[in-house]
């Protein structure tokens, strides 16, 4: 796992380094939350403070494991941005995928939020004041996981889907992504009120 979030975390700073560089209004920051690990995650850590600079990473240490909720709360809670991306360590889904997701919220915010509306507030407003959230998904893959997993597996997959859909209605397919894009208000809203830390 170590030598997968090592190198996530290269070509995330690369891919954000690069982006900022071509796009002078583009900025970022990567926060690295260390969940009280054994493994030396906190020295990898702070090796990337040290080559892409304080103002673009920082490491929350949070001392004792306290569960991945909690490790996700303290982050989202931290994070300074406009647009605010949740990425699982594994390396699931590709960094340079985050575009798609700011794509679907600048959509909604052209579609639904219009300079001079009331739910936008004044002539001009910042996008991270409107609460807005984007997922990402797997589900297109959905049909070469099933070929390889064994049948109990898919057949309680499929239940969790069930139980999802009755839920949370149609169209999230994948709630397991560590894949997801939020608003600095739709953080705020959310990640406040989470109570349950694993």
């Amino acid at each position: 796992m170590m030598l997968n979030s090592n190198h996530l975390l290269l070509l995330l700073c690369s891919y954000l380094q690069q982006r900022a560089a071509n796009d002078k209004s583009f900025s970022y920051e990567v926060v690295i939350v260390d969940d009280g690990s054994k493994d030396g995650t906190k020295r990898v850590a702070f090796d990337f403070v040290k080559k892409y600079g304080v103002d673009n990473v920082r490491v929350i240490l949070l001392g004792k494991n306290h569960g991945k909720g909690e490790a996700i709360r303290k982050g989202m809670l931290h994070s300074r941005g406009e647009l605010l991306l949740m990425l699982d360590a594994d390396g699931a889904t590709k960094v340079t995928d985050l575009e798609k997701l700011e794509n679907q919220i600048h959509a909604v915010v052209r579609k639904d939020y219009h300079p001079g509306d009331s739910a936008a507030g004044e002539a001009t407003f910042r996008i991270s004041d409107i609460p807005i959230v984007a997922f990402g998904s797997r589900a297109h893959l959905e049909e070469k996981a099933l070929a390889t997993r064994k049948w109990y597996r898919n057949f309680l997959m499929k239940g969790f889907h069930l139980v999802v859909l009755l839920a949370a209605g149609p169209g999230i397919r994948d709630t397991q992504c560590g894949f997801k894009m939020f608003t600095r208000s739709a953080a705020r809203k959310l990640f406040t009120n989470i109570r349950l830390k694993r």
